[in-house]
């Protein structure tokens, strides 16, 4: 369907790209962490950074692997 839009003159089509967050470097996740108002980002590594970003994405908590109810 997108392929058809793209040739038609009377659209114009803009293709997002998504990079993943593993492919960010630190100094870009602190970035998306500070303006999502991640609480505490500057002490975070890498793997925390995606952790915190990704449970906020997805509505969960930054650490889901503990028995917390």
């Amino acid at each position: 369907m997108l392929e058809k839009l793209h040739d038609h003159p009377d659209f114009e089509v803009k293709a997002e790209k998504v990079i993943p967050l593993e492919d960010l470097n630190v100094s870009q996740l602190k970035d998306k962490a500070k303006k999502a108002g991640i609480e505490g980002f500057t002490d975070l590594k890498k793997p925390e950074l995606i952790a915190a970003l990704k449970a906020l994405e997805g509505g969960g908590v930054p650490d889901a692997n503990t028995n917390t109810p």
